[in-house]
């Protein structure tokens, strides 16, 4: 079993992706932990649009780039 957390609001797809693709068994994704940094939308997110792509500080692959960072070390720790 593991639990990710970030301190900023990800797309449910974001969280959906790390899920399916963790080693562990269980993948708990926590967003808004230890703190709230704003949005950070997917790149799909940036194409269609919208509240959370309207507000955010940070720039299109930014998401899909902690998303692969996060599934990284969750590889280590589970080898």
């Amino acid at each position: 079993m593991a639990f990710v957390t970030a301190p900023y609001e990800m797309f449910s797809s974001s969280g959906k992706y790390i899920k399916e693709n963790s080693p562990f068994a269980m993948t708990f994704v926590v967003s808004n932990g230890n703190g709230d940094v704003g949005y950070i939308p997917s790149l799909l997110g940036y194409t269609n649009g919208g509240y959370s792509t309207d507000i955010t500080k940070f720039a299109p692959g930014t998401g899909e780039q902690i998303v692969g960072d996060m599934l990284h070390i969750l590889n280590e720790l589970h080898d």
